[in-house]
């Protein structure tokens, strides 16, 4: 069951992750040293103190993230995909509030 009552930090760390995904909420686009930082940013926000780098793997972003929202699913494809509907149903679809296509 997803979290219907998002916290402020969760709906910070969901604007975060739609930025640096450029709206498509690909969390796996977060993977690697140079996104390290950005990992850091958000965990910082979902756990609510500061993180050390070295917890901000890809694989412990993705399992705090989705604890929080609540996101479950058979597999890693339908978690995935559950995430983005999630993500898009707090904030709204990027491409809509950017007004793409007009």
């Amino acid at each position: 069951m997803t979290n219907k009552n998002p916290s402020t930090d969760l709906i910070a760390a969901l604007r975060l992750i739609c930025d640096y995904t450029r709206g498509y909420y690909y969390l796996w686009s977060l993977t690697g040293n140079g996104q390290v930082k950005r990992r850091q940013q958000i965990m910082s926000l979902l756990l609510g103190t500061k993180t050390p780098q070295a917890k901000c793997g890809i694989n412990a972003l993705i399992k705090e993230l989705y604890a929080q929202c609540g996101i479950t699913g058979r597999c890693g494809a339908d978690r995935d995909s559950n995430f983005c509907t999630y993500a898009r149903g707090v904030l709204g679809d990027p491409d809509i509030m950017r007004g793409a296509g007009q």
